[in-house]
């Protein structure tokens, strides 16, 4: 850890992301929580689909970002609204990656997640057949407290 302290240190803006596979699928609460409090001057970011209840992970410079995988992924049962509960404002986000076929989908997810946890950052992001034009038009018809990330 001295060593990584020394040259994290040299980069006062450095930002870690933790992702790929699922970085919560092996029970890694412990390490998650030693490295950032060690590192507390790093901001770092557990990026997770929300299929695996968030539990005892929680540091000041340590965010969630949690992806709800969409019927065109195949795999839109994975996600835990019970997450959403321990979810921080302004330190954790939800982001949808859709495309139009998930549209009337991610409409009802988003009104669950605003049940439980308003003003929580909702991101959407178009993918295949949905431009951002109509991505545009989905979120301002429906009045949605949402970002788009393109």
């Amino acid at each position: 850890m001295v060593e990584i302290k020394e040259v994290t240190s040299n980069y006062p803006e450095l930002c870690v992301l933790f992702a790929g596979g699922e970085p919560l699928q092996y029970n890694r609460n412990f390490v998650f929580n030693h490295i950032a409090n060690e590192l507390s001057y790093v901001n770092f970011f557990l990026y997770t689909n929300g299929s695996i209840p968030i539990k005892d992970i929680f540091s000041e410079n340590l965010h969630y970002i949690v992806e709800c995988k969409t019927p065109s992924s195949k795999c839109e049962d994975s996600f835990l609204i019970e997450n959403v509960k321990l979810l921080r404002l302004n330190f954790d986000c939800i982001n949808f990656t859709m495309t139009k076929s998930d549209i009337p989908f991610v409409k009802e997810k988003i009104a669950e997640i605003i049940k439980v946890k308003p003003f929580l950052e909702i991101n959407l992001t178009p993918t295949g057949d949905l431009s951002i034009k109509e991505l545009s038009e989905f979120v301002i018809s429906n009045k949605l407290p949402v970002h788009i990330k393109i």
